[in-house]
């Protein structure tokens, strides 16, 4: 037996070897190359596409370009188009963040379409992000507030400093199930409900906590209409640029695995 597998490495080698030839010259390779933007930049490859290449490359929703050596991307047509800070294929996820410091102001705009491939996800390695509701209420203050910043408690308000006027006016963020009745300041009104806003530590508790200067948004494979036609789950396969199906099964109708737009 041992014989048998040691004559079978050579063809095992060949083997190898040629998957990895052909992967190099595969034409989808060729088409849809991984890029980056800058040196320290996060990689482009499916589902993100460069703006300038072929379809084929990347899913609509994950469209980028390089803007001054920085990977964009716009979030929804209302939002503007947001600088991409971390990209991470293996949790399928991704970061953006505002480049004037100021994300909320960016958020105000946000409007992702439910049938987005990808959605705000928490950041659950801060403290304040797993307590925290996924919307808010925000309130307008014309005078400054002393209120509880933890998210551990049903009755928590965040300041959103970059939205606030000192001496004039303050912006407050309230877990969108916090009664109007329950407020306990009368200065306060409300401007904007069902506001989606992400949240950090301050001291590396759940006690104090403001608006994150950074957004997650994950995408699930299995959203992907490729995936759809696996009899079990998918991967993608970035040597030829396909969603393939695991365990291999033909789909339905001879219909192929690779993403259309």
């Amino acid at each position: 037996m041992a014989d048998f597998l040691v004559q079978q490495l050579p063809l095992l080698f060949l083997l190898i070897l040629g998957t990895i030839i052909a992967a190099e010259h595969h034409p989808d390779f060729d088409e849809c190359p991984i890029t980056k933007c800058s040196d320290d930049g996060p990689l482009i490859q499916f589902p993100f596409r460069q703006k300038n290449y072929p379809l084929h490359c990347g899913h609509p929703d994950f469209e980028v370009f390089c803007l001054n050596n920085i990977t964009m991307i716009q979030l929804s047509s209302s939002s503007g188009i947001f600088p991409i800070r971390t990209v991470d294929f293996e949790e399928r996820n991704f970061e953006v963040y505002d480049q004037d410091g100021c994300l909320p102001r960016r958020l105000l705009n946000l409007n992702i379409s439910s049938t987005s491939l990808f959605q705000p996800q928490k950041n659950y390695s801060d403290p304040c992000q797993p307590h925290s509701e996924r919307t808010f209420t925000l309130l307008n203050c014309s005078t400054e507030q002393n209120l509880s910043t933890s998210t551990d408690g049903q009755k928590s308000y965040y300041p959103i400093k970059c939205l606030s006027a000192p001496g004039h006016h303050q912006v407050l963020a309230a877990p969108e199930s916090t009664s109007m009745a329950n407020l306990p300041v009368t200065t306060c009104s409300t401007s904007l409900t069902g506001f989606y806003l992400p949240l950090r530590s301050v001291d590396g508790s759940s006690y104090h906590c403001e608006s994150d200067s950074s957004l997650f948004l994950a995408w699930d494979a299995y959203d992907f209409p490729a995936c759809q036609n696996c009899s079990e789950w998918c991967y993608f396969n970035y040597a030829s640029n396909q969603i393939e199906c695991f365990p291999y099964y033909p789909n339905p109708k001879g219909m192929s695995s690779r993403y259309h737009a």
